[in-house]
């Protein structure tokens, strides 16, 4: 009864269930794997902060730092103005500067003003700030033309290799940038605070997103192999409908004259 589902048209059906439950159980794998990943790193940002010295040191790359809070002592060096950034829909520039330790120099995102050519004063002194390091920028991220990055204290996009351009040689420096949260003591003025997920999201969607993604991908894989074996069922109430004979009848073997009782 079931010698036609080796057809080479019912091969392919299987071999094309194969493929799609196959498929989708990949798709589901990497929609799980990309919400634990969105998970961990969404946990690593709402942990208490750390000294920067616990977590990174300078000319050595971002890597596990990424997304860590932590606070850092110093002192404020230089304005640095990113221009042409939006927010909410109101062109304006990122505020950053740069900013050193007794280790190094590390590039410092204190927030978004909407006046491009307003700089705040950056506070004196000794200054403890508190942040999220972010991986640096690339030339992708830039949202002006070179040309408006290049006079001094102007960059186009975050990125401390940037640094000896536009406000004069030092470091070594610290990977990536610092979002500043909180600074102690000081004062942001007209520069608005941003917040770490919307300038750097963990991912284009929610993390829950992902997670049903998952449970669907994988509920598409169940669907498949439903909609084969309702496919086969289907075949073989056709062919007994049809009366066709069952591999049994077709296949019965009689037994070879030679063992044959002899005649007489």
């Amino acid at each position: 009864m079931y010698r036609f589902l080796l057809t080479p048209r019912w091969l392919l059906l299987h071999l094309v269930m194969v493929v799609a439950v196959l498929a989708c159980l990949a798709l589901g794998r990497w929609q799980w794997d990309t919400y634990q990943d969105s998970s961990s790193q969404q946990a690593l940002r709402e942990r208490a902060p750390e000294p920067i010295t616990e977590v990174l040191e300078p000319g050595r790359p971002l890597e596990d730092a990424a997304n860590r809070p932590i606070t850092v002592g110093g002192s404020y060096q230089e304005p640095i103005v990113v221009p042409d950034r939006v927010r909410d829909g109101v062109l304006g520039t990122y505020q950053a500067a740069s900013f050193t330790n007794e280790h190094g120099r590390l590039v410092v995102l204190r927030g978004w003003s909407e006046t491009p050519d307003a700089q705040p004063d950056l506070p004196d002194g000794h200054v403890q700030l508190t942040g999220h390091l972010l991986p640096a920028e690339t030339a992708n991220d830039a949202t002006a033309p070179e040309a408006a990055a290049a006079s001094p204290g102007h960059l186009n996009y975050l990125d401390p290799a940037l640094l000896d351009e536009a406000v004069g040689s030092g470091g070594p420096d610290y990977a990536g940038y610092l979002l500043l949260s909180d600074e102690e003591p000081g004062g942001l003025g007209n520069v608005e605070r941003l917040d770490v997920d919307a300038v750097a999201p963990v991912n284009d969607v929610n993390p829950w997103q992902n997670f049903s993604y998952w449970a669907q991908w994988w509920v598409f894989a169940g669907a498949a192999i439903v909609f084969w074996a309702s496919f086969v069922r289907a075949g073989v109430r056709a062919r007994r409908a049809a009366g066709d004979p069952t591999d049994t009848e077709a296949d019965e073997v009689t037994a070879p004259e030679r063992f044959a009782e002899p005649s007489g």
